[in-house]
């Protein structure tokens, strides 16, 4: 059985594709008239994307990546931002890291750590099935929007290694939707590999553009795995065995969400 994994990303930067994946889907338009090689390549972009996406129940996996992120900030001016992450994912616990937050999830509970803020907050964990489930519905709505309606604007080969760009333009009502205008993906078809995707957002949008650099996607099993990611409980990446916070986050406030999301 595969699982769709996930990770609210909002207000970290991967906001460039599922920032509003629980918005109502567009309404279906007509499908754009594509060349059997366009077509092909931008099958083959939505086959890599959902495997990226997409675990066995006993797999996980590690993507190191960098993120780009273009703001727009009060004066209009433009304010650039880049970060490394690595987002390791199995079908039980996520863990995100990056120089800005911290973030570590599995089936009961959530953390989230802002080190520039000396904060910590607990929440409880969105990892429930009936959410999963239609999280997952609309998730995988969202990108046949993406990949099935949208116009291919420009297919090109780039560079000498056989990389491949395609710049897609979604349809109109995805766009006021989404506030996405344009999105770029570089991909190498033979050896099936993401290379980026860039995306543009429309005027007044908080963002002018954010892109995603892959640096690597590893996949191993679980079970027996030689990693960093094998503590048995989400907690004990802040807290000792004796509750206390770990000597590194001794001078940081803790915020607990969990019973402030159970008592509504």
């Amino acid at each position: 059985m595969k699982q769709y994994w996930k990770l609210s990303l909002a207000g970290i930067g991967a906001v460039l594709i599922v920032g509003l994946i629980y918005a109502q889907a567009p309404s279906p338009e007509p499908l754009p008239d594509r060349d059997k090689e366009t077509a092909d390549l931008v099958d083959l972009a939505y086959d890599i994307y959902k495997e990226m996406r997409t675990l066995d129940d006993d797999m996980s996996c590690h993507l190191n990546y960098t993120l780009e992120t273009v703001t727009r900030v009060q004066d209009d001016s433009l304010l650039t931002s880049k970060a490394d992450v690595s987002l390791y994912a199995s079908a039980e616990q996520i863990f995100f890291e990056s120089s800005d937050v911290l973030l570590y999830q599995d089936s009961t509970v959530g953390i989230t750590i802002l080190p520039s803020r000396k904060e910590i907050q607990l929440f409880p964990s969105s990892s429930n099935k009936l959410g999963q489930d239609r999280a997952d519905m609309l998730r995988q709505g969202f990108y046949h929007q993406l990949f099935v309606q949208s116009q291919v604007v420009e297919s090109k080969q780039v560079g000498a290694k056989g990389d491949h760009q395609l710049v897609l333009a979604p349809q109109k009502e995805f766009q006021e939707m989404y506030g996405i205008t344009q999105i770029a993906i570089t991909l190498n078809p033979e050896e099936r590999r993401l290379h980026s995707v860039h995306v543009d957002y429309k005027q007044g949008s908080r963002y002018e553009a954010v892109t995603m650099t892959y640096n690597s996607a590893d996949y191993f099993p679980t079970v027996g795995a030689d990693n960093l990611y094998s503590k048995s409980s989400i907690l004990e990446q802040v807290f000792d065995p004796n509750g206390r916070l770990r000597s590194e986050y001794q001078d940081f406030a803790v915020v607990d969400l969990r019973s402030e999301a159970s008592s509504k």
